[in-house]
C-alpha cells in the first residue's frame, strides 16, 4: 500500500471524545467524516473507565470482530510526517499501521490507524486481575461513540 494522507481514528481521538482536544485545533489534519473498516477487528475497551479502547487483527479471547467505525482525516501532505511522529509516540502502546476503510459512498481509503501492542493487552490483563476479563468491555456496534 502506498503512503496515506489520511488516519482513522476510533476512540478517545474521536470528535468531542475524551482526547479529541489534542487534535481539535491542529491545522495539520481535517475531518472528512465518518467510516468503518473494510476488515474486521476485535475491538476492545476497560469497562469501568472508558479508557483504553483499542483494536487488534487478533481474534481476542475467542470475540466476535467487528467493523470498526471512526473518524476519518485528511492529514497535509506537507506535515504528515510531523503529526504522525506525535501520534507514534502516544504513551507507546499503540503501533500504527494502513488499514482501508470505506466511506459512506462505498469508497475504499488507505489509512493510518493504530492498532494496540500485543504486550499492551497482557499488561492491561494483569493490572486488572483478580476481576481479569470481567473488566474489558467487546464493542459489538463496532462504535466507540
Amino acid at each position: 500500500m502506498s503512503t496515506p494522507n489520511y488516519i482513522f481514528f476510533y476512540g478517545t481521538l474521536r470528535q468531542n471524545e475524551l482526547n479529541y482536544k489534542i487534535i481539535k485545533n491542529d491545522k495539520r489534519v481535517s475531518f472528512l467524516g465518518n467510516v468503518a473498516t473494510k476488515n474486521k477487528y476485535s475491538f476492545i475497551m476497560i469497562n469501568r473507565t472508558r479508557m483504553y479502547p483499542f483494536i487488534t487483527k487478533a481474534t481476542y479471547k475467542g470475540h466476535k470482530k467487528v467493523h470498526v467505525i471512526g473518524d476519518l482525516y485528511e492529514i497535509d501532505s506537507e506535515e504528515r510526517k510531523s503529526f504522525i511522529h506525535e501520534m507514534d509516540n502516544f504513551e507507546n502502546k499503540y503501533k500504527r499501521k494502513i488499514i482501508q476503510v470505506v466511506d459512506k459512498n462505498g469508497k475504499v481509503i488507505n489509512a493510518y490507524t493504530y492498532f494496540i501492542k500485543d504486550k499492551w493487552i497482557k499488561h492491561l490483563e494483569d493490572f486488572l486481575k483478580p476481576n481479569g476479563l470481567e473488566e474489558f468491555v467487546f464493542i459489538n456496534t463496532g462504535s466507540y461513540v
